[in-house]
């Protein structure tokens, strides 16, 4: 067999097959491992850093949208609260009296709130609204923002609420306790003074503290139980009424239901008209009314008996809603004025007159159930009360309430006003179901701005 001489002697023959296979492998795998030239090392790390910015790159990629996602669902849910808060604060706007809030014609200038801003448009009729609040995050104006619209219906579903925790409040001026005066039950309380004319030794009584926060004349001590004085009272929040304003009672008074009950209105003089179109009656000058009432509104005075010097009239009223009179009310009939079964409960309604009010019957209980007696007038005698047997709630933001009873009976109910001022003789009795009346235009309408269930819409 031909053999070559250099691998034979290389591979020295004596060997064995197994040793010289293993001798092969050595020499092969040291010749693997020989240094190699720079630029296969180079190639070599360019394709290891390469692989490496592939994946950070991708990494980067996937962390960078996570962020970026998560940014834009966070901005989105507080554009989403932000358009809530612009809901509540147009409701509250509208509620403290501020209809006209958010146009038309056009919408409330931005609020700018926390990160973002709110604008705010409401649209609607005295009624019911539509309110539609735009949030924007981080400006209106940004070029890139995240915007969410939510519009709501409100309409007036809750009572209006008088806070009436004391017999009798004056909020501006004095309390004025006259001679024998006489609070039987609760407690009365003066923002300014509480007086009593006569000096020492007075003869008033105030059952329950009468607290007040300036002055008590006499001085304290010197008449029958008069309490310590109180805190100044907060009259843009502790008194603070919440609910429909005046002119949005004039509005109800002429919508809702009426009861079809009988009714009458006759003129005071026989020149002058008693005009009903619908629920608005045109009086000229006063309308003499008895029989349901309600909602209604009336243009002029109204009476229920032939005034100045007439004789009684036995002519009884049953308020059924809201009753708005743009002159003066006067009942001295000698029957009652009272609320109509419809209502039960706590819940009541209101007689509200721009010009003064005078509860004079001779019935011995002429006003029952706690009809709130609202009078505008600004003067020291906007509600007054002739009467015994009064159940009533009277409120006179503008002027003085003046209770005058020649100590027949007692007149229960609550005071709330800018005066007030009990005459010789007078009793005032309060009654407890008083801080939770509430008023509204019928039984079926206790009204306050609200949000209506099932308007709540994102845009």
């Amino acid at each position: 067999m031909p053999t070559c001489p250099r691998v034979v002697k290389k591979l020295d023959l004596s060997l064995t097959r197994p040793e010289r296979s293993r001798r092969i492998t050595d020499h092969l795998s040291l010749a693997l491992l020989a240094p190699k030239a720079p630029g296969q090392i180079l190639i070599l790390a360019l394709a290891f850093l390469t692989i490496i910015l592939i994946l950070s790159a991708y990494l980067f990629g996937k962390i960078a949208n996570y962020v970026r996602f998560g940014k834009v669902n966070t901005d989105t849910q507080q554009a989403t609260f932000l358009a809530e808060a612009g809901i509540d604060y147009a409701t509250y706007q509208i509620n403290i009296g501020n209809t006209s809030y958010g146009g038309p014609p056009s919408c409330a200038s931005p609020i700018t709130l926390g990160t973002g801003q709110i604008e705010i448009c409401v649209t609607g009729s005295a009624t019911e609204k539509t309110i539609t609040s735009t949030a924007y995050i981080p400006t209106k104006t940004a070029p890139k923002k995240i915007k969410r619209a939510i519009s709501a219906n409100i309409s007036q579903s809750v009572a209006l609420e008088v806070p009436f925790s004391h017999a009798a409040v004056s909020l501006v001026e004095d309390i004025t306790l006259v001679g024998t005066a006489r609070v039987d039950s609760g407690t009365i309380y003066s923002n300014r003074d509480i007086i009593d004319p006569a000096g020492f030794p007075c003869s008033s009584f105030v059952s329950g503290n009468a607290y007040y926060f300036r002055n008590f004349t006499p001085p304290l001590g010197l008449c029958p139980t008069v309490g310590p004085p109180g805190d100044p009272i907060d009259v843009n929040s502790s008194y603070d009424p919440t609910g429909p304003t005046p002119s949005v009672w004039k509005t109800l008074a002429q919508g809702g239901n009426v009861s079809g009950e009988p009714r009458t209105c006759t003129d005071e003089t026989s020149g002058g008209s008693c005009n009903t179109s619908g629920q608005v009656t045109t009086c000229d000058p006063t309308c003499l009314i008895s029989g349901t009432w309600g909602p209604h509104l009336f243009n002029g005075n109204v009476s229920c008996v032939y005034l100045p010097n007439g004789p009684h009239t036995t002519a009884n009223i049953t308020v059924f809603g809201t009753l708005y009179i743009t002159g003066w009310f006067h009942f001295n009939c000698a029957g009652q004025i009272t609320l109509h079964s419809s209502f039960t409960g706590f819940n009541s309604t209101v007689v509200i007159a721009e010009q003064a009010i005078w509860l004079t019957s001779i019935h011995s209980l002429p006003v029952q159930k706690y009809i709130l007696f609202y009078s505008l007038q600004a003067s020291d005698a906007a509600i007054e009360v002739k009467d015994r047997g009064i159940q009533a709630a009277l409120w006179t933001p503008n002027g003085r309430t003046k209770i005058i009873d020649a100590g027949v009976g007692n007149i229960s109910g609550c005071i709330l006003g800018k005066s007030v001022r009990l005459e010789s003789g007078s009793n005032l009795s309060y009654y407890s179901g008083c801080p939770d009346l509430d008023f509204g235009a019928t039984a079926l309408q206790l009204l306050s701005w609200q949000i209506k269930k099932g308007s709540y819409q994102l845009k």
